[in-house]
């Protein structure tokens, strides 16, 4: 083997890889010498690499032709530089299957008339392109092909834009994060797309339990994020149940959702990730609820203030989970870490603001033998002591103190000194 171009193609793409990030690394690289001009014009080349392009200058007619055979690129730092004009020459490719136009804010409707030429387009990213209204939506639904679309925070479109969206049948990922102008009568819309496996809802604040109605024919969604949905209260919990494919589910600041909304929640058996974060009205009645969810791996209750350490002897069924956050559950005590020591296959754990821990706590915290990170931030109640004992954790690779004014500088000098591989903040 005498040059690079005698290597198996999926190499050459790795080599590529870790040393370009961006199209202009790309012109030096494919310019330096003959081989690597030959391995850069290689299709598998093309059709494997991610370019970023960081200036606008690069979007000229002559670099695009350079990699007419790309399928993937992200336009990064374009808020004040890509116009429609500009976009014209990244119609050139037509192989592109994945385009990240985020924060292009520029962009208008007119300009996605050009990106609806790129009939092999997979992925869409027009988060924050805030010029974008329901009108180019008509141009977006002539990709056919789309499978994941994102519109966060593109607030101007409404639920005439999701009329033209629900035209993209092959749709499996969804994001309208931050568009408040939708509401239920958009879900109308949503639910035509029945290939869905992930939307996200989150500050989409007009939808209310009647648009889940439409949500919940949505049977194949493994992902729903519905943070900051505060109109959503537990009817709407009833429909989401009929989800039973659904393994993430984020109900973040969801204030109106109460202990009879977890038994609903409790009947989606293939859940993975839970987050509560905020839902003030969780006690711990609706943490024995939750405790039936055998499967998870991550339960977020962070805020959640009503819980208690006879909540957490519920949460301590939960023996496949992996992230467990209780930071700000300010009626946690040191008798309710006897519980979470129970759970030996715990990752990463949360008990930032809970001040009801003290040095007791971290004794029985010392006992997790496997945790890797642990995250303190304003333990009050922490001492040097506490952190005596932590330091006796070896497998600790993060530990996060910050805020924790008991513990002295000295003390996080000496637990690091017999922790090398531990990285204090």
């Amino acid at each position: 083997m005498n040059n690079l171009t005698d290597l198996p193609p999926d190499l050459i793409v790795l080599i590529l890889i870790f040393c370009i990030n961006d199209l202009k690394q790309w012109s030096n690289i494919s310019q330096a010498s003959k081989i690597l001009s030959e391995c850069a014009r290689d299709p598998y080349v093309h059709q494997n690499l991610h370019l970023m392009i960081t200036d606008d200058n690069q979007l000229n007619v002559n670099v695009i032709n350079s990699i007419q055979g790309l399928t993937r690129i992200t336009i990064i730092n374009g808020r004040d530089t890509i116009t429609d004009t500009r976009l014209i020459s990244v119609t050139l490719l037509t192989n592109l299957q994945y385009l990240n136009l985020s924060g292009c804010g520029m962009i208008t409707d007119a300009g996605l008339a050009s990106v609806a030429k790129l009939t092999s387009l997979q992925y869409l990213n027009l988060s924050a392109c805030w010029n974008i209204t329901d009108a180019g939506m008509h141009s977006v639904a002539q990709l056919t092909p789309l499978q994941s679309l994102n519109l966060e925070d593109c607030n101007r479109i409404t639920d005439a834009g999701l009329l033209l969206v629900a035209k993209l049948t092959s749709l499996q990922s969804l994001t309208l994060s931050g568009c408040e102008r939708i509401t239920d009568a958009g879900m109308l819309s949503v639910a035509q797309l029945t290939s869905l496996q992930s939307l996200d809802l989150s500050g989409c604040n007009q939808i209310t339990d009647a648009g889940m109605q439409s949500v919940g024919q949505l049977t194949s969604l493994h992902t729903l994020n519905l943070v900051d949905c505060q109109r959503i209260t537990d009817a709407g919990m009833v429909v989401v149940a009929q989800l039973t494919s659904l393994q993430s589910l984020d109900l973040s600041r969801c204030e109106r959702i109460t202990d009879a909304g977890m038994l609903s929640v409790a009947q989606l058996t293939s859940l993975r990730t839970l987050n509560l974060e905020c839902c003030y009205q969780t006690t711990d009645a609706g943490l024995a609820s939750v405790a039936q969810l055998t499967l998870l791996q991550s339960l977020n209750l962070s805020w959640c203030q009503q819980i208690t350490d006879a909540g957490l002897a519920s949460v301590a069924r939960l023996t496949s989970l992996h992230t467990l956050n209780l930071g700000f559950c300010d009626q946690i005590t040191d008798a309710g870490m006897v519980s979470v020591a129970r759970l030996t296959s715990l990752q990463t754990l949360y008990l930032s603001g809970c001040n009801g821990i003290t040095d007791a706590g971290m004794l029985l915290v010392a006992k997790m033998t496997s945790l890797p990170h642990l995250y303190l931030e304003f333990c009050n109640q922490i001492t040097d002591a506490g952190m005596v004992v932590v330091a006796q954790l070896t497998s600790l690779q993060t530990l996060s103190l910050w805020g924790c004014n008991q513990i002295t500088d000295a003390c996080k000098f000496l637990v690091s000194t017999e922790n090398p591989n531990l990285n204090i903040t």
